[in-house]
């Protein structure tokens, strides 16, 4: 033993690239020593586990207690292997392939089918592009091997190809590493210089790909649940790439001789056996920064498409002899549509309110084939000849489908453009791709030229400084001009945002006289800005050209390209009628004016259409701008209407919202090439149906998906187990324990490796995506790192202290699908520092139907946001120096919860004996309120929702820390008050105008 001390490097702690080959040591000793290296124990505790035998010292140094339970291989393996020909996993010789741009959504098709579009053409150095090359462009392993794997004719024939040095655009590196089965290797194509050439795959869209984040989620209104799994082979190798991208995955270069077999007569013709020639990857390379946007798109698309196809996932449906198109159903909708408000009943004002307008437009994107959604604001009463009923003529006679919403007042109140509300639900829709042309006129009774008539009605606004109002305005004046300013903005904002995601606008409005007094928004620096932002112009017909009774100029703020084609002005052959003044029944002139004639309306539906058809036959370009998530469009609800609802839990949570699933309600999760499917066991279709059924549509694409396992095998997802008993997701139980011993084992030396521990806190946080609220626990451990990271540090006495915490909260970090949920809405509010005191607070509750309770959980996440300010101030928007983006957060608690006439019990109020944030005052709030709930027997297993005004306080509930070390604080009283009650509260956020405990809180 003393030999072998004197022959280990004499040093505190082992380096990691210390050879025990050269040792003259037992196998068993060699097996310490390499875990000791491994975890780099201190010398002196070598020393004293190698005095035991070798399998207490082995299962000591483990934590483990029989010593077969672990691999050498597994633990000391390095992340790349050499590469070794035979054991490379790859598709087999004639299996089926998928081709990308075929499988790509429309959009993402069109966008991948040219290498400009792909290509970054600013800021690219080839200097830094040589550079990454050199670094990423090596051959991990022995070149016999690599020529041999690309001779292997147990792979497809054309998985590879092989290019001239001059045709190679970018390098890239082939390296292995092992796959679950250790006995195959996974190949990976390290296109890092391609990545730095192409753009950005973040403008391209989120998928939600959340993992933990977005199962943690997830709902269930029933205790009884199921969860059924898939994963494809070798998903990535399946996919066929455009003949462009080739060239950016080549590989290292190989002697013509030796690849003689695999090369072309054309090929063995261009070279010379004893030239150099690059391999080039023609699959889908995991090493691609694209290659997880392209497959997520490719399977979501899929998967929504063939979910909303097929009408066999509940047994009920077996009757049914046909299948129907998304666009019949679209249509059969839009055959329900009453044309006048009179004849229109409550469930047909639901239908075309603007929640259920967007989960139509959903539903159209989703379909098979193109359906373009259209929003007309302002439309007025429907009527034939409109521009709606000309659209869907002209649409028929081409070929398109198009879904379109006529919204005005007339139809629902509900879509009033005046509301913060509606105005951030379509805002929401465009970011989301859902919008493709809007069209609208705002009301211009403020703006007429007719009020500078003598005798009319008194002028409002004035040219140069006063077009928002002129500054002697009575206060009914001063109400019209508001709400008619605001109408304008919220519709500019709208369209702006239409715009950005590559759709089409036009604004319409009486045409700017150029001339004083007379005020026109065409002159503001508001709109002048707002078409520069999105390349628009102002255009001015006459709409006596087109059917009008009058002259009536009217200008156009659009962005069409071919609008002018069609843009009349008077040629003066014909008569005009009278545009002011009032009839014989007393009514003004321009009344009848308000309504385009039928001519105007055909060219309006015209323009459009024509711009459909060319998206249809050279694709859409969509702008750079993206901040949306259209491939997460996917929400799929189509099914609704046959009795089953399929929500996608990508969708929610790249909109920041919970999934619930109920009877007949599973949801979906698509990760990358995994798909998890979760259901209740009560109603259908059950979670295996739907998984067999997405498994079914992707294999009909060319996938191979073999690996599927039903609700009664199924035990794993995401690297989370699915516990029964009560159903929850959770670390399985041998990394639960492990990670627990870890963290002890570092606790028990007064020094550490920060380079260990931050992988060990990694992995716990990781495990605490399921259960957030434990994210408080670790904080001067965030520090302590950040201090002496990596180096090897003194413990902190606070950091072990809070490191213990996180080994005892380890079988906490888990989330429990089902909670039941407390038929009553809570509010808790704060008053700051004032004149008198140092503020209060107050707690109310009242009473709400379960499903009330649930939609006020639903939105708790985030806010929406809107770009007027609560009150309808525009004041900051009048001189923008910046799109109109929403800012202006407006809460989603449902409106029947802020009802006015709801009587609210007070539970506890109070005075504050000392001055403070009033985020701190917010966050001791609702820890009172934790309290009472607490206390209550009832309480254990529920989800509660508790209303609160201040934002950073609700942003860090919801994150489930802080970085402010006092709000940390108290999120950590909250965390040990949910912790054990096992319960949960959240909490949605409100305006401060709409708290119904404000007025407790001031209460003294």
């Amino acid at each position: 033993m003393n030999q072998l001390y004197s022959q280990l490097p004499n040093t505190h702690k082992f380096s990691s690239w210390v050879s025990c080959q050269n040792l003259k040591t037992t196998p068993v000793q060699r097996e310490v020593i390499q875990l000791a290296m491994h975890r780099c124990l201190p010398l002196c505790r070598v020393r004293r586990e190698l005095a035991l035998s070798g399998a207490q010292a082995a299962a000591r140094l483990l934590k483990t207690i029989p010593i077969e339970s672990y691999s050498m291989d597994k633990i000391c393996q390095s992340l790349h292997v050499p590469l070794i020909a035979d054991r490379m996993a790859e598709p087999k010789p004639g299996s089926t392939t998928v081709d990308m741009l075929r499988a790509l959504p429309e959009d993402e098709a069109a966008f991948y089918a040219a290498e400009a579009n792909v290509l970054e053409t600013a800021g690219i150095s080839q200097s830094v592009k040589k550079e990454l090359e050199q670094r990423f462009g090596f051959l991990g392993g022995e070149q016999d091997e690599y020529v041999k794997y690309l001779n292997r004719t147990d792979i497809p024939e054309d998985m590879w190809g092989f290019a001239a040095e001059s045709e190679v655009r970018a390098w890239a590196g082939v390296s292995t590493v092992r796959k679950k089965d250790p006995q195959w290797l996974r190949k990976l194509i390290m296109a890092c210089p391609a990545n730095y050439l192409f753009r950005d795959v973040r403008e391209r869209g989120d998928h939600g790909i959340g993992g933990a984040a977005a199962i943690s989620g997830l709902q269930s209104t029933e205790e009884d649940n199921e969860m059924a799994i898939m994963d494809e082979s070798n998903a990535f190798s399946v996919i066929r790439t455009p003949q462009w991208m080739w060239y950016y995955f080549a590989t290292p270069m190989v002697l013509a001789s030796s690849v003689w077999g695999r090369l072309s007569t054309v090929q063995r013709e261009q070279f010379s056996p004893w030239q150099w020639i690059a391999p080039i990857y023609k699959r889908l390379p995991m090493g691609c920064s694209h290659s997880v946007h392209i497959i997520m798109s490719i399977n979501l698309a899929r998967v929504g498409r063939v979910l909303l196809e097929s009408f066999r996932l509940n047994d009920d449906w077996d009757k049914q002899a046909e299948e129907v198109e998304e666009s019949a159903i679209v249509r059969k909708l839009e055959r329900t549509r009453k044309p006048k408000r009179k004849a229109r009943t409550k469930n047909q004002e639901d239908l075309h309110s603007p929640f259920a307008f967007r989960e139509r437009a959903r539903r159209a994107k989703s379909a098979l084939t193109p359906i373009w959604v259209v929003l007309l604001c302002f439309a007025g009463s429907r009527r034939q000849g409109d521009v709606e009923d000309w659209l869907y003529k002209l649409a028929e006679q081409v070929g398109a489908m198009v879904l379109v919403e006529s919204v005005d007042l007339a139809f629902n109140q509900e879509w009033d453009l005046g509301d913060a509300r509606t105005v951030a639900l379509l805002l929401e829709m465009a970011a989301e791709g859902l919008l493709d042309f809007v069209l609208g006129g705002p009301p211009c009774a403020t703006w007429s030229m007719v009020r500078y008539l003598p005798g009319g009605p008194r002028p409002l606004r004035f040219r140069d400084g006063e077009e928002w109002g002129r500054k002697d305005l009575t206060l009914r004046e001063r109400l019209q001009v508001d709400e008619a300013n605001l109408l304008m903005v919220n519709f500019i904002a709208i369209c702006e945002a239409v715009a950005s995601m590559g759709g089409f606008y036009i604004l319409e409005h009486p045409a700017d006289p150029n001339a004083a007094p007379y005020a026109s928004i065409f002159s503001t620096a508001l709109l002048l800005e707002f078409l520069k932002r999105t390349k628009g112009i102002i255009q001015v017909i006459d709409q006596c050209m087109y059917g009008g009774l009058t002259r009536k100029a009217t200008g156009l703020a659009h962005n069409f390209a071919n609008l002018a084609e069609g843009a009349l002005r008077c040629c003066g052959g014909h008569k005009h009628g009278i545009s002011h003044g009032l009839n014989a029944q007393g009514v003004f002139h321009t009344r009848r004016l308000q309504s385009y004639p039928s001519e105007l309306c055909h060219w309006f539906a015209w323009l459009m259409v024509g711009q459909m058809l060319l998206w249809q036959k050279y694709g859409r370009e969509v702008s750079r701008k993206l901040a949306a998530m259209r491939s997460t469009r996917w929400k799929w609800t189509a099914l609704q209407d046959q009795g089953c609802q399929i929500a996608s839990m990508n969708a929610n949570f790249g909109n920041k919202e919970p999934t619930w699933i109920r009877p007949g309600k599973p949801a979906v999760y698509v990760h990358v090439d995994d798909g998890v499917v979760f259901a209740t066991k009560k109603g259908q279709p059950s979670a295996d149906k739907v998984m067999h059924t997405m498994a079914d549509g992707l294999e009909e694409l060319g996938f191979e998906v073999s690996d599927r396992v039903e609700a009664e095998q199924s035990r794993k997802a995401i690297g989370f187990q699915f516990a029964k008993g009560p159903d929850r997701l959770c670390l399985p139980g041998d990394k639960a324990v492990l990670l627990q011993l870890t963290i002890e084992w570092l606790l028990e030396a007064p020094i550490v490796d920060t380079a260990l521990l931050k992988s060990v806190v990694g992995i716990w946080i990781w495990a605490a995506s399921l259960a957030r609220n434990q994210l408080a626990i670790p904080e001067n451990v965030f520090q302590f790192l950040q201090c002496h990271f990596p180096r090897r540090a003194k413990w902190w006495n606070t950091a072990k202290k809070e490191l213990r915490w996180m080994a005892s909260m380890v079988p906490a970090l888990e989330h429990r699908l089902h909670r039941e949920t407390w038929p009553v809405v809570f509010a808790t509010d704060a008053e700051g520092v004032n004149g008198s005191d140092a503020g209060g607070f107050g707690v109310v509750a009242a009473p709400f139907e379960i499903d009330t309770v649930m939609k006020t959980i639903m939105v708790s996440a985030r806010p929406a946001f809107t770009v007027a300010k609560l009150d309808g101030s525009i004041g900051h928007l009048k001189d923008p120096v910046k799109e109109l983006k929403g800012r202006i957060p407006v809460s989603r608690v449902p409106r029947e919860v802020l009802d006015p006439s709801i009587h609210w019990e007070p539970l506890a109020a109070g005075r504050w004996k000392h001055g403070d944030h009033i985020t701190l005052g917010e966050g001791r709030g609702t820890i009172v309120l934790l309290k009472k709930i607490a206390m209550a027997a009832r309480s254990q297993h529920r989800i509660f929702a508790s209303l609160c005004d201040n934002f950073p306080w609700v942003g860090a509930t919801n994150k489930g820390r802080s970085p402010a070390h006092q709000v940390n604080q108290l999120l950590r009283r909250r965390t040990a008050l949910e912790t054990s009650r096992d319960m949960k509260v959240i909490h949605p956020w409100t305006d401060t105008k709409q708290m119904p405990a404000d007025f407790l809180s001031r209460l003294k």
